[in-house]
């Protein structure tokens, strides 16, 4: 096992990766901006070096690479966002003899243009109507193919945004035409729009050993979001769900045959009729991957450490899933934390944050405050009472959103092509 890693993320991310790697016995070295100095990741890590101001800092490629080689770190762990999917970053690490915790460079790319991987896995899971990009001579006559109404959306990076719905073949010529004039088509494409108040979103979390072996390790509904951004996940039971679990197996036995390695995220899009539409597939961590190590008590940091560092994964049974939810806490806006005071946890509950009062927050960066997992059967309700004592001001949060929220919508029978 190493025995020292970098790690470039910031606030929970950066804490939980901390905690990772000294349950390990790794030293953990964490990046920071200078303007973004975080009492509890200060106090956690063994040391902090800043590369830089603001978000720059995070992306700051040569002085990271610098720290790594000056700190003798034999990893470098970027968790999610800033350089986690950067293949040309990635291979940069590896030429320098540092190991990057994740896909390969290759794997990074490919996956990184979310058209191709529609291209490649959308046929897997029997996708009725593939992604076109806007830049493609055909397009026009290729678009006759998609139903209306379209989502116009980058081909490249993540967070749901930019994203736009046009309901009809002339607000989309529209869209392109302004894209056109602005040279930009060949980052955006258009697929046919899922109408979100009949869908769900599924993800399935699988991790693979690069020699051949993708297990599926869990399976989450996401479909609570507002304008594309998610804010609370819940586990799916595979043991009662074998459609979604076979669907899950399908992908696994794709990405089998690719050499898939470390960890990565299906998603997709399933309507009320059961048809599946692929949206990506992240090769990286995702923020909401607590779900899935609560509800299969299969630790994912531990086995990419492995996986890179070994070059074996832990087996993995698929044991009696418990269930689990997690909820984002966001900020709406900026100000300052006057106070946030969380109650307790419950015994099978957890919280995630580098946020306590007095800090700023300045938009900068993604305005998420914490992370609150819970897991066993009564999840959800446990975790809204769990919730109902937190006490915060200064900014608005989401809070509402989850007191008011009802439950997880059955999930509809999906129908694929194995």
């Amino acid at each position: 096992m190493y025995h020292r890693v970098l790690i470039d993320n910031r606030a929970d991310c950066a804490l939980e990766l901390i905690e990772a790697c000294h349950t390990l016995g790794i030293e953990a070295f964490v990046v920071s901006a200078r303007d973004d100095v975080s009492r509890e990741i200060s106090s956690r890590a063994d040391e902090v070096f800043f590369t830089g101001m603001s978000r720059d800092a995070y992306m700051a490629e040569d002085n990271i690479l610098e720290t790594a080689r000056h700190c003798a770190c034999e990893a470098l762990m970027p968790g999610w966002g800033f350089l986690s999917e950067d293949f040309q970053f990635a291979r940069r690490c590896r030429h320098l003899g540092i190991h990057f915790i994740g896909p390969t460079s290759r794997q990074l790319q490919l996956f990184g243009d979310k058209l191709k991987t529609i291209q490649w896995l959308g046929p897997v899971l029997g996708q009725k109507h593939l992604a076109v990009a806007c830049d493609d001579s055909d397009l026009y006559q290729r678009i006759q193919s998609i139903p209306a109404p379209y989502m116009l959306k980058p081909r490249f990076g993540g967070g749901g945004k930019n994203i736009l719905r046009l309901e009809n073949r002339q607000d989309l010529s529209e869209k392109l035409s302004v894209l056109k004039k602005a040279n930009q088509t060949a980052s955006y494409m258009v697929e046919h729009a899922v109408d979100s108040k009949c869908a769900h979103h599924l993800e399935f979390q699988v991790m693979g050993d690069g020699r051949g072996h993708v297990s599926l390790i869990g399976a989450r509904d996401c479909t609570p979001q507002i304008n594309h951004q998610k804010w609370l996940e819940c586990s799916i039971d595979l043991n009662h769900r074998l459609d979604i679990f076979r669907l899950g197996q399908v992908l696994c036995e794709f990405l089998a045959r690719l050499r898939y390695k470390s960890w990565g995220t299906v998603e997709c899009l399933v309507d009320d009729r059961g048809h599946v539409q692929l949206l990506e597939l992240n090769p990286r961590l995702q923020v909401e991957h607590l779900v899935t190590v609560f509800d299969s008590h299969y630790d994912l940091i531990s086995a990419a450490f492995q996986c890179e560092c070994a070059g074996v994964l832990p087996q993995f049974v698929m044991p009696s899933l418990e269930g689990a939810v997690e909820f984002r806490l966001y900020a709406r806006g900026t100000g300052c934390l006057e106070s946030f005071v969380v109650p307790r946890a419950p015994s099978n509950g957890r919280m995630f944050s580098a946020y306590s009062a007095g800090d700023v927050v300045s938009g900068v960066y993604d305005g998420m405050l914490a992370r609150f997992v819970v897991c066993g059967r009564d999840a959800l309700t446990v975790l809204k009472k769990w919730m109902s004592g937190v006490e915060i001001a200064g900014v608005k949060t989401n809070m509402q959103d989850l007191q008011v929220f009802g439950g997880f919508r059955d999930i509809p029978e999906i129908v694929f092509s194995a």
